[in-house]
């Protein structure tokens, strides 16, 4: 919204509602890949995406390549999970993080027939206990999805960029259909994550209360607010934390993301912790049990599927 340097970029950016071009899909030994492009017009460049899947792995690799978009940009993906049926089904948890921090400005505005119950620029350490806005009221759980029906929240967690010995990971476990949703990115690329807490909050157009999912979004950005805010001052970046990028337009700047999903037994809870090898991820419950997906973490880091 907030124009800067003379551009004004549309919500999310221009790579979120442009068309794109097909430039092929390709299969290579056991990969297959699917390569889009798009060409930006606000600040001139391409961006190139290429969606990789490798027999055998219920895994997305995302390859995103950023040409020519010199200076500095915020970036980020937006996965979005749909909420359970039972309040609190989908159990959330994530590497430890340095800084949590609700939304710094108001996220729902009543004027607009939106609300939302934690307290702007409150710090947590755990997502389970984020500051209520309301006086009196405990702590708010936000492991847990979905809650606090009629409200929409937004609150940020950041790594420092130096700690990427490990890939920084999140996991929902949907309990009711006894699946897990799990992210793998690099923190020095993607230091910041945002959860986007919509449970049926927003009562304007076009949601007229009816939608109800949870907004898993990794990035490097200052939450919903766009270029200007991001390149400036601001609550996370005074902490050290970079909230943009400056792109060097003289060469692709390269962003790789996992996602993936693994089948979980009955009563298996929320992750507790990730265990890496070369070929596949291990999580492990708070109950204690066990699950593996079979997937080439390093690809974070050098963007190699196969």
């Amino acid at each position: 919204g907030t124009p800067w340097r003379g551009e004004r970029h549309p919500p999310h950016g221009e790579t979120a509602g442009s068309a794109w071009t097909l430039d092929g899909a390709v299969r290579e030994g056991n990969v297959t890949s699917l390569n889009l492009s798009l060409e930006t017009q606000v600040r001139p460049g391409k961006v190139r995406r290429e969606l990789q899947l490798v027999d055998g792995q219920n895994v997305i690799y995302s390859r995103t390549l950023i040409e020519g978009f010199a200076g500095q940009t915020p970036l980020a993906h937006h996965a979005t999970l749909a909420a359970p049926a039972k309040e609190g089904a989908l159990k959330i948890s994530s590497r430890p993080f340095k800084l949590g921090l609700v939304c710094p400005h108001v996220f729902s505005q009543p004027q607009n027939g939106e609300y939302q119950t934690l307290q702007p620029a409150a710090e947590f350490t755990d997502l389970a206990q984020v500051p209520s806005l309301f006086k009196g009221q405990p702590d708010a759980d936000c492991s847990a999805f979905p809650a606090r029906r009629g409200f929409a929240d937004f609150v940020g967690t950041f790594n420092d960029p130096a700690d990427n010995r490990e890939p920084d990971w999140v996991a929902a476990v949907n309990t009711e259909e006894n699946w897990l949703w799990f992210a793998l990115k690099d923190p020095a690329v993607m230091p910041a994550r945002m959860y986007w807490m919509e449970n049926h909050g927003r009562h304007g157009s076009p949601w007229k209360g009816r939608n109800a999912c949870i907004g898993i979004e990794d990035g490097c950005m200052y939450y919903d607010v766009g270029l200007a805010e991001s390149v400036g001052e601001n609550a996370v970046n005074r902490r050290g934390i970079p909230t943009c990028h400056d792109l060097p337009g003289n060469r692709p700047f390269p962003v790789y993301y996992i996602q993936g999903v693994v089948k979980v037994p009955a009563g298996f809870g929320k992750v507790a912790s990730v265990n890496f090898a070369a070929d596949a991820v291990e999580f492990v419950a708070t109950t204690g049990q066990r699950v593996s997906a079979p997937v080439r973490t390093a690809f974070v880091y050098d963007g190699r599927a196969g």
